[in-house]
């Protein structure tokens, strides 16, 4: 079958961004469907420009997966730029733009890391007359309230809100990593039995074998992703700045780019927190290896109903989980990946002493416990989260879509949905 999905932000793994639709398609492709992926060339994601001057799309295929990428402008300077940005993409994908190198769809998967692409999506499933799948991988407008600080009264979010609510009605599937998202979409018009959950994942194949951490005088944290409003990095240089006064024998490392990476450097810098280093992001095809690197790494959200209501299981979660060491989680979600799988230490969201506190316990830990849970994650991820398994559950689910079948994927264990 001819699949298309829609992502505005999608990115073959050779440059950095997200990765996982295009690790999708290639398990489609091994199970002899033809998928083709249309996304943006610049976002607040990816500044650099792809498609040549002049030209407002571009076609191209790596590793046998057709990308159709559709000019856009920069965002990453702004909210009002993002916003606009993502108007351009959505006016692209109704103009039909560079489809004329592609093959008619049997079946449409819109994404939505935000609304209006999978409204496009939509909108051209209905003009096509094909099914429609409903990627769901945040909420919004539930997202931009919280993390944004933006009224629920606001005409964006009331706009955002409609269409947020004409997808959930609309959609043949919803399928979402998101594992506790079942209630917010029944209170929102959709139905729950039409929701699959599909864990995010890592390619087994492309993963390290597990080794210890090589021996060295620092006990290195890693963070590695983005950058931004919604990670929620100040907690972390905090709870470096408390570990500084009393275990110089701790180091953090940041690794990636975001809105909010200058104004983290700018305080590391005048606040003197020395035990912090800042780095470029990397590609896929090379983060294992830097990451091998690491004794533990760390993530932390804010204390945000957006969490609670969805639940978290950000893609770098799991890449840390496949590197095989602990990893400090700040989440005051219902359940996290780290959490289930024993994989590290959760403590409350955005705070800062607890989360230094689990940093200064793991370092005291003996080799032996900090190795033992570094290979619980690594032993969940190969159990759980190959592309494999989450590709051939996607098919099941195009399959049964075409043929007018029920939802009959139940979610996994590991999803822990609210009923």
């Amino acid at each position: 079958m001819n699949v298309w999905i829609i992502h505005h932000y999608a990115m073959p793994p050779f440059l950095s961004g997200i990765t996982k639709h295009f690790m999708l398609a290639k398990e489609l492709e091994k199970q002899g469907h033809s998928p083709t992926i249309i996304a943006a060339n610049l976002n607040h994601k990816n500044k650099d420009t792809i498609i040549p001057k002049g030209k407002n799309y571009l076609y191209e295929i790596y590793d046998n997966i057709p990308f159709l990428w559709l000019k856009t402008i920069s965002s990453s300077e702004g909210y009002i730029k993002r916003v606009v940005n993502m108007f351009i993409f959505f006016w692209r994908l109704m103009l039909r733009t560079g489809f004329n190198k592609l093959q008619k769809p049997d079946v449409i998967i819109g994404c939505s890391p935000e609304p209006f692409a999978a409204l496009a999506a939509l909108l051209i499933a209905k003009r096509y007359k094909v099914p429609y799948i409903l990627h769901m991988g945040d909420l919004w407008p539930l997202s931009l309230i919280d993390i944004g600080s933006i009224s629920k009264y606001h005409p964006f979010i009331i706009l955002v809100g409609m269409i947020e609510k004409y997808l959930y009605k609309n959609a043949d599937r919803i399928i979402t990593p998101l594992p506790t998202i079942k209630n917010h979409v029944a209170r929102n018009g959709g139905n729950p039995d039409n929701i699959v959950w599909l864990p995010n994942g890592v390619d087994i194949d492309k993963l390290p074998k597990y080794k210890k951490p090589e021996l060295s005088k620092k006990f290195k944290i890693y963070y590695a992703g983005a950058h931004g409003p919604a990670n929620s990095l100040d907690a972390i240089l905090n709870a470096a700045k408390i570990i500084q006064g009393t275990n110089s024998n701790i180091e953090f490392i940041f690794i990636g780019d975001g809105t909010d990476k200058a104004g983290l450097q700018e305080r590391a810098v005048n606040e003197n927190i020395t035990n912090l280093k800042f780095f470029e992001p990397l590609p896929k095809d090379k983060i294992y290896a830097e990451l091998q690197q690491a004794n533990a790494f760390i993530m932390n959200f804010k204390d945000l109903n957006v969490l609670r209501e969805g639940g978290v299981s950000p893609n770098k979660l799991y890449d840390y989980m496949g590197v095989g060491r602990p990893t400090i989680i700040g989440c005051s979600a219902p359940t996290n990946p780290i959490k289930l799988a024993n994989a590290g230490i959760t403590v409350a969201a955005n705070d800062a002493k607890a989360i230094a506190n689990a940093v200064l316990k793991l370092e005291k830990m003996s080799d032996d416990e900090c190795e033992q849970l570094g290979k619980n994650g690594y032993n969940s991820i190969l159990k759980n989260n190959s592309y494999t398994q989450i590709g051939k559950t996607l098919e099941n689910v195009l399959v049964d879509v075409l043929s007018g079948q029920p939802t009959n994927r139940q979610p996994t264990k590991n999803s822990k949905v609210n009923t």
